[in-house]
């Protein structure tokens, strides 16, 4: 990114991830980068979804363990 260019304009900074382990250091710069600049930081993650009946249901209880969270600044 070019020295000059400003982040405090945009909305908001979007980092996509599969949380995999090599995902460590984008997440800590994305981080960095949007604290810096005071803009927030939206992590969307994207998994396969269920694909058995009985999955089906689960993910649509809120069963499965999965949910938002908002990481500290």
């Amino acid at each position: 990114m070019p020295e000059h260019a400003s982040l405090s304009t945009l909305p908001g900074l979007l980092l996509a991830t599969d949380l995999s382990a090599r995902c460590d250091r984008p997440l800590e710069r994305a981080k960095r980068l949007a604290g810096k600049s005071h803009i927030p930081l939206v992590i969307l993650t994207v998994y396969d979804a269920p694909q058995a009946p009985g999955e089906v249901l689960q993910w649509l209880d809120g069963s499965t363990g999965r949910r938002r969270c908002r990481l500290p600044r």
